[in-house]
């Protein structure tokens, strides 16, 4: 069996969606959990146990980047956001690293060898300008 069947899609959104305003904290988010397991297969009449950690890396189209282990939540928790300085068009990218261990009918945990599972999608995102607005 493959491990990336176990692991969960990547599906990076932005709150708010849409245009993000310059200046003003964009929420990231992943789409995805912490880690996955232990997942318990059978392999040549062994029991394996999974464990699966991520690391995400977003890089933002603007210079700037971010290495976390957390997969972000939407707001109000917003718990990973980015501020753009500048407007303008720009992808957002984003890179799941998964490492591994596993058990072998108990012994371990023992490091799944490189080379690690990834997972990358990009968000494109027009930024826009805020503006104040008087109001009578």
């Amino acid at each position: 069996e493959r491990v990336e069947e176990y692991l969960p899609a990547l599906r990076p959104r932005l709150q708010p969606s849409g245009r993000p305003l310059a200046g003003l904290p964009t929420v990231l988010i992943s789409g995805q959990t912490g880690a996955i397991g232990p997942v318990a297969l059978d392999v040549l009449g062994h029991e394996v146990r999974l464990v699966a950690t991520p690391r995400w890396r977003w890089e933002f189209g603007d210079g700037a980047d971010l290495l976390t282990t957390e997969p972000g939540q939407p707001w109000p928790a917003a718990s990973l956001t980015h501020v753009f300085a500048t407007t303008g068009p720009v992808a957002v990218a984003v890179t799941t690293r998964w490492t591994a261990t596993f058990t072998v009918d108990g012994f371990g945990p023992l490091d799944v060898p490189p080379p690690d599972v990834t997972q990358t999608a990009t968000v494109p995102v027009d930024v826009a300008e805020g503006r104040a607005h008087l109001v009578r």
